[in-house]
């Protein structure tokens, strides 16, 4: 697996991009869960995870992943009825992305590219000033 985490102190918001290869077993996300609840957190703290899971909607690993991520109070944001991958043989949905419930979705789409068979994954958040780290 591959992450990259990025704090936002501002917003008290870590942002993690993640891939998991397809059949990679879900301990491996609950473990990077794990770490990310150990770092220091207020109540402000909130997370937006997202990237190639390689599980789709309708399949029993697709239904692990949002139990897993309702046990650290994470609901689906993106749309899984917005394809994310266009193959040769038709198009699918591996990307997702999670967010804290603190966190309201605007708006999420996934707008054709050519540079890679996976699309973006564009997420607006609206984030509510009670969780927003007081501005010095």
């Amino acid at each position: 697996p591959h992450h990259l985490c990025v704090f936002l102190p501002l917003l008290g918001i870590y942002v993690v991009a993640v891939y998991y290869r397809p059949g990679l077993d879900l301990d491996v996300l609950t473990d990077l869960l794990s770490v990310l609840e150990k770092r220091p957190l207020s109540n402000r703290t909130s997370f937006v995870i997202g990237g190639d899971f390689n599980r789709h909607l309708d399949s029993p690993e697709f239904d692990e992943l949002l139990c897993l991520f309702d046990i650290f109070d994470m609901t689906l944001a993106s749309d899984p009825s917005i394809p994310t991958f266009i193959g040769r043989i038709g198009s699918s949905t591996p990307d997702h992305i999670f967010c804290s419930r603190s966190l309201s979705v605007s708006s999420f789409t996934a707008p054709s590219r050519h540079e890679s068979n996976h699309l973006p994954c564009c997420l607006s958040l609206q984030v509510p000033s009670s969780i927003c780290a007081p501005h010095h």
